[in-house]
Formats: structure tokens, sequence, C-alpha cells
């Protein structure tokens, strides 16, 4: 009987059983746990029948063909692969005693299964043989996987060491399955209940309702009734569960309490029954044993094996040149948050629960936005609607919801169709919200169905996240993270959803390498920092207003707050990982908590508590398939940022430019699959490999913190230099710009900045970028720097001619709308304005005249150059007359610097001389005729009027200064 007609005789027999039908979507509300034994025991015994038949025939061809061995093996393994899924699926969002039990029940069997399959030697010699056939491209790296994996599963072993490895690898998948259950029973295990007003002081809101909302609905299950709960009153329920958790951490006011959760917290899982700690050991041990019958020196190089990496030293010196800009800078950002604290009362060092507090504290002062309260700008409906938007836009695929077209596990659960050109072409379920006890923590997209030509499906996906869930009437009103997540997880999906192959075995997310995996999800949280995406749906729930701009820029900027110390802690990740897979010798007096303590020693700068047993805890590493496979974030986070880079090189602002790159995206990185090597499909789309150049660009304080020389040349070889600088100056402007100008260097050997006036002087198009990109305060400050490291004739006229162009923001008056309007990066690139169409508004009463006047801080700097001893005093060329001032900083006026009025915003020109609008040597005020002829609100064209200094010696001296206010003119 052929397998497609045992097939149907199966399903009517068992017509009943929703785990049976392995074609179409999922019957989940059909499904329930007393279908999962027999359906997996029927499906097991059907494939096993007919790969019995497969191996009988091979032998018999005489030349095995591609659709004879690798379409066939597709087509057994489709419904164990289909409906083990689904239950596996459930067990991770529906979980429950029963289900658990009977899926680590039936889970050896599937295991052994597969091992049967995977060892076959039949297969693997038929298979070995089309491996010299011309095959294309994508179908040989097929047979070339699977053939690997056939050895990575013991193949070649023989008798007793056959059964051994394979007797390993079955307790190794319940172990890992023990892990994960013994961390979701020990995260719901604990609970604090808040009953007094005091004790929950500095939660938000939103946190409060949540808090309430869960007290009620544990006590739902409980026989004697108790008070409804509400967020002003309470009783409200805390948990360790991560929308929960991480809220009170960092706004809770009473350390002792934010103490309890961080040490129940790092301790999950690590004490009792549901210990993990004998089974990392053991997970250890029998990792170690198995790479070691497969010839493996550790389960490290097994792992790297089948990633993009190429041995473990590539992902070492990667992990080594981010920790050498890391360290020094999360050094300096926790002093900064030690003296902030302290400053704010906060008595003595900081502890690792205050941490995460006072980081908020931090964060809020400097950028002024609260995350809590930005939450109803980001309901979850807008919110995909937005994200929905960007896939349209770059890749050209429409997505509908559609939840009657689908049966889903729970009611909160939505499913959508994706479209291309009126065509369906995959779907995805989406599970946005937390629901501790049942659902486990974190987010993950997971693949119900790929696409396959052979089995005659198309891709359909779980996207699975832990937001906040919705309270009351409101929709979800999520957090920014919150939404950078989802972003993350749908950008898994696309991969998934938009492959262009048929083969099912290296279609989509199949046949990716697994340090690759993590590039479109990472890419497509870029775009929440893109402001035309967020303005696409970044509006008030209930009023509709927009997010503010200033805002957006704040949230923007603050993507580098803290960021050396968040990759501090996930290199660290990465390192103990690897540590613990290929330096760490299980069998002998050591320990794996002594491994953590020894790598925390290197990486934590605030030193770990003694019972922290986090370990108990990662369940990436020991449940997750992310064994010696962490650093894949770090590896993955460069590939993003790197290819974000190749939009923002097309422009960000250019529609046209983004479609055409974003169809290039699709085309190679979404749509290649695992149909070629991944540095061979980035180096189709990017035209390059991939440096961890954006990446640091990406983390912008960094490259202000000792790494200057590094930072320069990297400048040089993409536009990215441009935003990366721009988005760090912003971080900069809320502390006034002061620390990061003065980490600017001075040394004349520094090779990066020599290298940046030699394109100084070739007018390289990274310097017109940087130009486009930086405040003027900045780039005056960058110029400047360079003209004193770097000094000489040519040097000093190009100089001048780059201080002399018009700059980012700049004010000109726009003759369609009547109104001073800043230069934009599109105006710049045209060119079609002149340093003479600037214009400066008149500030408000009693702020100085010229706020903001970054030219003149520019100018000052340019001024303040002293050339080589061995240059001409009379070298200096700038023509500073032609350096006007613009808005947004408080600098003061050389007491010989006139202002000559030229042209008014309202027409004609105002009669003032030179005088009137000029302080006098004597620091005198101008005269009652010239505040009398100086309307309110007036926008002034300007024009400056500053002697030239005769000698280097003049220019070092200096000029006596005085700051006019709106006072000294009467303007009110």
């Amino acid at each position: 009987m052929s397998a497609r007609s045992r097939s149907r005789s199966r399903e009517g027999k068992d017509a009943k059983n929703p785990l049976l039908e392995t074609k179409g979507l999922p019957r989940f509300q059909s499904i329930d746990v007393k279908h999962v034994k027999p359906a997996m025991e029927a499906i097991l015994k059907s494939m096993r029948e007919d790969f019995k038949s497969l191996e009988a025939a091979l032998p018999k061809t005489s030349k095995p063909d591609y659709e004879g061995v690798v379409e066939s093996l597709e087509k057994l393994r489709h419904p164990l692969s289909y409906s083990w899924g689904v239950v596996s699926h459930l067990n991770n969002v529906k979980n429950s005693d029963a289900l658990r039990e009977v899926h680590q029940a039936v889970q050896p069997e599937v295991v052994k299964a597969e091992m049967e399959l995977s060892q076959s030697r039949v297969v693997f010699d038929a298979l070995g043989s089309l491996e010299t056939s011309a095959l294309p491209e994508s179908r040989q790296r097929i047979v070339e996987s699977a053939l690997r994996d056939m050895r990575l599963s013991g193949v070649d072993l023989e008798g007793s060491a056959k059964e051994e490895f394979k007797t390993m690898r079955l307790r190794l998948a319940e172990l890992g399955t023990s892990f994960g259950n013994n961390l979701l029973d020990s995260t719901k295990a604990f609970e604090m209940v808040l009953t007094e007003l005091k004790d929950v002081e500095g939660l938000p809101t939103s946190a409060l309702a949540a808090a309430a909302q869960s007290y009620n609905q544990a006590q739902g299950g409980k026989s004697e009734k108790k008070t409804e709960a509400t967020s002003g009153s309470g009783p409200w329920r805390l948990t360790l569960d991560m929308p929960s958790y991480l809220p009170a951490l960092k706004h809770l006011k009473s350390s002792e309490l934010r103490e309890k959760l961080y040490r129940a917290f790092i301790s999950r899982a690590s004490t009792g029954k549901m210990d993990n700690g004998p089974l990392i050991t053991e997970i250890l041990k029998l990792r170690k044993r198995a790479s070691a019958f497969l010839g493996f020196k550790d389960y490290a190089s097994e792992s790297l094996a089948k990633k993009m990496a190429p041995d473990l030293e590539a992902v070492r010196k990667l992990t080594g040149d981010l920790f050498a800009v890391a360290r020094p800078a999360a050094e300096k950002e926790l002093q900064e948050l030690q003296d902030f604290a302290n400053k704010k009362g906060y008595d003595g060092k900081l502890q690792l629960w205050d941490v995460a507090y006072w980081t908020e504290r931090l964060k809020q002062e400097k950028y002024a936005y609260d995350e809590e309260a930005l939450r109803p700008y980001f309901s979850l409906p807008k919110v995909l609607k937005g994200m929905f938007g960007i896939a349209s836009k770059l890749f050209g695929v429409d997505i509908a919801q559609d939840d009657n077209a689908a049966e889903r596990w729970h009611p909160d659960v939505m499913f959508f169709k994706v479209q291309d050109a009126g065509k369906d072409i995959a779907s995805f379920f989406l599970d946005p919200y937390a629901r501790p006890g049942e659902k486990r923590g974190g987010a993950w997209m997971d693949d119900c169905l790929g696409r396959s030509k052979a089995v005659g499906t198309k891709p359909v996906a779980y996207l699975n996240c832990n937001g906040s869930p919705p309270v009351g009437t409101k929709p979800s009103l999520m957090t920014f993270s919150e939404a950078e997540t989802l972003f993350h997880e749908f950008g898994h999906g696309l991969q998934h959803m938009l492959t262009h192959v048929e083969d099912g075995e290296c279609a989509g997310i199949n046949n990716v390498e697994w340090d690759a995996v993590e590039l479109p999800s990472q890419f497509m949280a870029n775009w929440l920092y893109h402001k035309p995406t967020v303005d696409s749906f970044a509006v008030h729930f209930e009023t509709g207003e927009p997010l503010p701009s200033d805002v957006f820029e704040k949230i923007k900027g603050s993507r580098i707050f803290m960021a050396a110390s968040m990759m501090l802690r996930q290199l660290q990740l990465g390192d103990l990982d690897m540590k613990l897979h290929s330096e760490f010798d299980p069998e002998g007096p050591d320990t794996f908590l002594n491994v953590q303590r020894r790598v925390a020693d290197k990486y934590q700068i605030l030193p770990p508590l003694e019972e922290d047993r986090f370990l108990c805890s990662f369940k990436h590493i020991f449940a997750g398939g992310y064994a010696a496979g962490y650093y894949s974030y770090k590896w993955a986070e460069v590939l993003s940022a790197d290819a974000f880079a190749a939009f923002e090189e097309a422009g960000l602002e250019d529609e046209e430019a983004l479609r055409s790159v974003g169809r290039r995206f699709r085309d190679t990185v979404l749509g290649c699959g695992g149909g070629r090597h991944p540095s061979k499909v980035y180096r189709d789309f990017r035209g390059k490999d991939a440096t961890v150049d954006a990446l640091l660009y990406e983390i912008g304080a960094a490259l202000w913190c000792g790494h200057w020389d590094r930072a320069c040349q990297l400048l040089l070889t993409s536009n990215r230099g441009a935003s990366a600088l721009a988005a760090a100056s912003a971080a900069f402007a809320a502390r006034e710009y002061a620390q990061g100008l003065e980490m600017l260097p001075t040394d004349r050997s520094c090779k990066g900045l020599r290298a940046l006036a030699m394109h100084l002087l070739l007018k390289k198009d990274p310097l017109e970028a940087l130009r486009r990109a930086l405040p003027a305060v900045l780039w005056g400050k960058l110029l400047a720097t360079v003209g004193r490291v770097c000094w000489n004739r040519a040097v000093a006229a190009r100089l001048s001619e780059l201080a002399h162009q018009p700059m980012l923001g700049d004010l000109v008056w726009d003759q369609n709308a009547g109104e001073p309007r800043p230069l934009s990066h599109q105006d710049l690139r045209t060119g079609q304005w002149q340093l003479s169409d600037l214009i400066l508004p008149l500030p408000r009463p009693g702020e100085p005249l010229l706020q903001g006047g970054q030219r003149l801080a520019m100018e000052a700097e340019l001024q303040e150059l002293v050339p080589d001893e061995d240059a001409p005093a009379d070298c200096f060329p700038l023509d500073v007359s032609k350096i006007l001032p613009r808005v947004r900083r408080i600098v003061s006026i050389p007491s010989d610097l006139g202002w000559d009025v030229v042209e008014s915003s309202g027409g004609g020109v105002v009669d003032c001389d030179l005088a009137r609008l000029t302080a006098r040597a004597d620091g005198e005020p101008p005269s009652s005729a010239a505040r009398s002829q100086t309307p309110p609100g007036l926008a002034l064209r300007l024009r400056c009027t500053l002697p030239r200094a005769e000698s280097a010696e003049a220019r070092r001296s200096g000029r006596a200064v005085r700051t006019l206010t709106t006072d000294d003119y009467g303007v009110k």
C-alpha cells in the first residue's frame, strides 16, 4: 500500500482524531489531550512501514534520483512533522499537566523514530550517490546538509556505539523538556501579593491594572470567594513573568521589594524538585560524550559544523572585538548611573536590583519620556497596521486578518493571510499576550507548515509574544519594547513565509545556518527607529494625537542609552555558553557554577550575588536550540546592522529607492531560504561581506569612548557613519553635548583623523553625508578637530568651504508656505539653498537673542585653530563673515560682531543701521530707537560682519563677549 493510500485509510479509520488530518490548517478547537497518544502511535507506525518500503526499494534502483530519495523522505516525514509540531506548539502555548504528561510519554518514541531515519545506511548511501550528480544549487545544498546531519546523527557508528549514542540523544531530548517544564513551574510558583498602596508606589497605571487583573485571575480557581481587585485599591499580584517582573524592577520605589523580586528571579528552578542544576550537569556530560562519538573535540565544535561562523576562533574574535569596545564604555555608563543616583539622594553603592530602577530614572531625565506613559500611542491594532504597511512598501505583500479562516487555540489568537498581487501565498497565527502558567515566557516564531511542492503546502507560521494583554475595554497598549519584539518575530515570520524556494527541505528557515537566522528579525526591528514608519501607527488610541516628533527623537536617541552595558551582557551570555561547551569538563572537579562566576568576573562590573543561579533558567542553551550558539544573536546583529545600512545609503526618505532595495532583500535574504549559503546570499543582496562597523555605529556611545582612531576610519567606509553620529549627537544634546565633544581627540597621531582630513581634501561622499546628517555644532567641532590635528593650507581652505555651506536644520524662508522652515536632507541633496538664504527667528522674551546659534559655536571652534609652527601666520582663510547663527543653542556674541538687518520676513527692509543691532564694545545695549523698530516675533535675514584676525596671536587672544537677550531690544 502506498503512503498516500495508507494515509487516506488512516484518516477514514480515525476520522474523529484531528491530529491525523495532516492537510490544511490544524483543527485546534477540536484537538484534545486524549487524541495525542493514539495519533502519534498511528503516525509513527505508518512512517516506519513506509520507511522500510523505501529502504527496500532504494538498493534496487540503479541510479537513485532526487525525487526518489529526498522527496520520498520529505513526504513520509510530513505527517509526523506536522502533527507532532502541533502538539509541541500546544505544549508551549496551552500547557497543562495532562498535556505535559502525554508529551513527555510520546517524545522518546518520536526522537527514536527520527533517529532511525537519520541513521539509515541505505539512505545515506543513496544520498551519497546524489552528491556527485548535477543538481541545482539549492538541491545540492539539501543533499550535502542531509549527509552532514546524518553523520552528526551517528550514521557511521556501528554496534554498541550506535546504540549508546542513540540512548544519549534520547536522554538529551528528555532532559531538555524537563528543563523547560521546571522553569515554567518555578516561575509559576512565585507570587508577591501586595495590599498596601505604599508598597506599589512608583508602579505605572498600566502595571497596577495588570497586577490587579493577575490577582483576580489567580483567585478564579480558588474555592473561597475574595474581594475583586482594582488597580486603585488592590490587591496587586506580581510574578516573575516578564510583563510583571520588568515593570516592577524598573518602577517600584521600594528597594526591599525589588531585592526580593530580583533574588527570586536569578534563582528560578535552582532548588527542590524543580532544580535544574543536576539536569545541566547531565546535559553537558551527554553533549560532550556524544560529540566525542562523532569525532569532535567538544560540543562547540559539533555545533559550529552547522553554523555560518567557520570556527571557534572566529566567534572568539567577534566577542573579543566587541568586548574591547563595550567594557570601558559600560564602566563609564555605570559610573554615570551611580553619580546620578547619589545626586538624587540614593545613599551608598548601587546594588544589582537598583540598576534597572535608576537606569529608568536616568533615562527619563535625559530623554524626558516614560516608556509606560507612551503605551496609549502603541495600541496593538495600530502597531500591526504599521508593521504590515512597511512589509507592503518594502516587499510588495498585503496582509489581512481573517480569524474565521482558521481554528484558534485561544480567543486572543489572530489569523492573517499574506497576499502577493491578490494571490494567497502564506498565512500566520499571532498569539500576542502573556498567559502565566499556561504559556511559556519569551517570544518566538515557529513553523506550522512550510512551502513544499512535493507535499503541496504553503507556509503557515506561529508568531508568539508575551505582551501586555488588554485591560477592561481598552485594546492592548504596548510598550515600545513590546512593539520592537513584535517586529522582531514578524521578521522571522517573513523569512518563513516569503520564500520562493519550493523544495521543502530548504524553504523558508529550513537549512538556514543558525547564526544567520536572526538576520531578518533584527533587521525588521530597525524600522521602529524610522520616523515615517512609526508615524504610520503611533497615535493615541483615544484622541488620535500622533506621537510627538520630539518624543520620537528622544526614543531614537535613547537607543544608544546604556548600549554598551546591554552589549556587554549579551557578550557575557555568549561567552559563557561557549566556555561551557568547549573549555569546561563536566566530568572533572569543576562545576558549571564556577564557570558562571569566572565569566561574570570578566564581564560584570557589579559582581553577582552568591546565590545567582541564572544558568538554571537559561533555556536558550539547555532547552531552546542555542547550545554553543548563543553568540548567533551578535553574529546576526552584525549582518542586520549592515543590511539596514543598505536602506540608509539608498535614502530612507526615498520611497522608490526603498522599494528597490526592499525587493532585493526579499529576493535574496527572505527568498532564498537555506538553498544557498548565507554568506553568498548576503553578498547577493549587499554586494559585499558584512563587517562589524555598522553594528558599532548602532552603539554610537561606544565610539566616543576612547576609540576615535578606529571610529574616524569607520566613518569613511559607509554613509551609515552620518546617521550614527547624528543619533549619537542627539544623545549628547540631552547632556549639553559636553561629554561627547570632550571625547574628540586632539592627538596628531590619530590615523583616523588624518584619513578624515584626506577625505576632506578629496571631497569624498561620506563627508558630504556627514554634513547633511550632523547638527552644526557637532559638525563644526569635527571640522575644528581635523584642522587642529592636521593643519595645512589645503586643509584650511577645504574647512572654509565646508563651513560656508548650508547645514541640516538651518532656517530658510519658504515662499509657498509663507513662513520659515528648517532645511531637510532633501534640500541639502538638491543644493538649491545658499548661505545667504538663511534667516534667524527672534526668540521668546527673556531668552538670549541668538539662542541656539550653532553656527557661532562652530565659528568659535574654527577661529580657535592654531596652525602648525611652520605655517605662515596669515594662512587661516576662513571668511567668518559668511557664517550665520541658527536656532537651538545659547552662545555669546563677540563684542566686535555686527548684525545688519537686510530684509524682514514680513516683506520690505527694516530701517535699521548696523549700530542699532550691535552690542557696543563698552557693553551698553542698543538705543531705544533700535528697540522700537524691532517688531515682536520678526524673522530677520541677517548679514554678519566680523573683522578678520590678522595673526595667529590675535586669534589666540580671544574677544570680550556678552549675551544679548530680547529684553535688550524690548521685544515682548
